[in-house]
């Protein structure tokens, strides 16, 4: 998607089905308005990602990398990990894609704050996945 959609707003959703389709405006938005250059799918700030997590570790993964993110940049924002982004044609378009898998969200965000670009987090609500739906996360290898 990256190297060959043109674009003004490229939005990223995971495909489980725990992301408001509804939220993608928000998103959106202030790419759109050129107020930054990627948003990010809080879904850390109103709680309802603890609320769905079945994972013990998955929050303390956030936690650390969000935690290393800013002693490393000193920058900060809530949702290192979320699989729900808005990003600008610029900031796509610099992205250099290095991973093959789950490592992307980290990888956006550090880009993000390697080259000094304004995030935004957009607060959102978070579901559990659909019966029968399983994650192909592996909490131990994809965290490492």
């Amino acid at each position: 998607m990256f190297r060959d959609i043109e674009a003004d707003c490229y939005l990223m959703v995971d495909g489980d089905d725990t992301y408001p389709a509804e939220s993608a405006r928000a998103l959106c938005k202030p790419i759109l308005a050129g107020e930054a250059d990627m948003t990010i799918g809080d879904r850390l700030s109103n709680g309802t990602y603890a609320e769905e997590n079945k994972r013990a570790f998955h929050s303390f993964g956030n936690n650390l990398v969000r935690s290393i993110i800013k002693w490393i940049y000193g920058c900060s924002f809530d949702d290192v990990m979320t699989g729900y982004r808005a990003m600008s044609r610029p900031f796509v378009k610099t992205f250099p894609v290095p991973s093959e898998g789950f490592q992307i969200e980290t990888e956006l965000s550090i880009h993000a704050v390697d080259h000094r670009r304004r995030i935004i987090g957009v607060p959102i609500e978070c579901r559990d996945r659909p019966a029968g739906s399983e994650s192909k996360l592996n909490t131990v290898s994809d965290g490492i």
